[in-house]
């Protein structure tokens, strides 16, 4: 639709953009600050669920970045492949934006409806036993640890140093091992520190999260390492109101050099020689490189796209993620992630690309063109707004992340299952809870009868 717009370079290059997506870019950014500022006026907020929410996944992936996407810089991260994508940014960029407005629309829906809090279904009582108690929390945690360990033994066995998700991706018979025990640490680290932010915590919980953190390192994806990290920080920030935003942004800024450090990491194999020298490369990782791609990963999807939409298969391989794709082969033949490579032309020979990225509506784009985008993008912002005001509700009234946390679930449960890349954490989540409610159940009931 947009292939042939013209298309202006400035700074020699660094920057590449049509002028008239540009302004609609630097439009979209100056509304989403004016609204958090406006939010913040209102209530006080530094920080809120939908803000905090919207920048990382959309705001700095796709409007930020924008202007560096079509730039002959992605070379470094992409090779020749910026000539074949280059064109199609605009497209990438204005499919993402349909499905922002959609969830603006979702927003506004919500906030005309009345809403209450204060009961939990049946799956968010299940959630809060199992975080309310601590021992099934240690021992999933001591597990995920040991297999860190095993994870950063085979991956340096193999010369891919904090890179253990990349052995397990070499070796597809392993892979659901590492899909299940990564998910289980996210939940673990999250759940633990909840539980010492709402004061409910042990001394030692502290030690442990350190020694989550620092083993999970080994396995080298950026999102599961600094994610819950960044999920408990803004916890803490919704309970202490007082913290400034100088504060608030160091600690952004902290966490924003590990996610790239990390990527450094894995990508030089560890410190070699030359790890300064990569090292200074940062901005260049920042800008062109892989961590923050997705408008830019979208448009490589949409160069080699023919116009036909799955109609919701690869949707049924993800749902079947339970599956192991070595056993039942046509679950990866139709998996979104071997589809976004084969659509950019990316061979995979090793099988360690998990595939490209493209945002929160790239999916459901392939599937079901702007319909599938415009309503899942309306469901999107219902069920984010709802969580935004069920946090505030909880931390206001009670100084309880952990219910702020609960009234998540359907907008985590739905938002992951529109991508189907990690619709495996969704089986991992109930599964979780479901093992750990019965173990507790058991452990109670044994030591009930020791004590009788």
């Amino acid at each position: 639709m947009f292939v042939d717009l013209e298309k202006i370079e400035l700074l020699d290059g660094l920057l590449c953009f049509n002028p008239y997506f540009m302004v609609l870019a630097v439009i979209v950014l100056g509304h989403f600050f004016y609204s958090w500022y406006k939010s913040y006026i209102e209530t006080g907020w530094k920080l809120d669920v939908w803000h905090l929410t919207l920048f990382p996944s959309f705001i700095l992936s796709c409007v930020i970045m924008y202007p560096f996407a079509s730039s002959e810089m992605n070379f470094f991260a992409t090779g020749t492949g910026y000539i074949q994508f280059s064109p199609y940014v605009e497209e990438a960029f204005f499919i993402s934006l349909v499905g922002y407005f959609s969830m603006l629309l979702g927003k506004a829906y919500y906030i005309r409806r009345p809403h209450k809090f204060g009961r939990f279904n049946f799956l968010s009582n299940i959630v809060l036993t199992n975080i309310c108690h601590s021992t099934v929390l240690y021992l999933w945690s001591l597990m995920c640890i040991l297999f860190f360990v095993v994870s950063f033994y085979l991956s340096l066995r193999e010369g891919m140093l904090f890179n253990g998700r990349g052995w397990f991706l070499t070796h597809p018979s392993y892979r659901f091992v590492g899909n299940f025990v990564t998910g289980i640490y996210v939940l673990c680290f999250s759940y633990i520190g909840m539980r010492l932010l709402s004061g409910m915590g042990r001394r030692e919980d502290k030690y442990l999260l350190l020694g989550l953190f620092l083993s999970s390192i080994a396995w080298g994806s950026r999102s599961e390492t600094f994610g819950p990290i960044f999920f408990l920080f803004s916890c803490w920030c919704y309970l202490n109101s007082t913290v400034s935003l100088k504060k608030i942004l160091g600690v952004g800024v902290l966490i924003f050099v590990g996610v790239i450090l990390l990527g450094v990491l894995r990508g030089q194999n560890g410190v070699q020689e030359d790890f300064l020298d990569a090292i200074a490369l940062v901005g260049s990782n920042i800008f062109y490189g892989n961590s923050f791609s997705d408008v830019r990963d979208f448009a490589w999807m949409l160069s080699g796209f023919d116009g036909v939409y799955q109609m919701g298969i690869t949707y049924i391989s993800g749902f079947s993620s339970f599956l192991p794709s070595d056993i039942f082969p046509w679950r990866r033949e139709y998996a979104m992630g071997v589809y976004t490579l084969e659509l950019a032309g990316i061979p995979n020979i090793t099988g360690e690309h998990p595939g490209l990225r493209g945002g929160p509506f790239f999916e459901m784009f392939f599937n079901f063109s702007y319909i599938g985008v415009i309503i899942s993008g309306f469901v999107l912002g219902y069920l984010l707004e709802r969580t935004d005001r069920g946090m505030r509700y909880y931390v206001e009234y009670e100084r309880n992340v952990i219910k702020g946390y609960l009234v998540s679930l359907p907008y985590i449960l739905f938002s992951t299952a529109t991508i189907t890349a990690g619709m495996f954490k969704i089986y991992v989540l109930i599964g979780f809870h479901l093992v750990s409610i019965f173990v507790e159940a058991f452990l109670h009931h044994k030591n009930k009868g020791r004590i009788l």
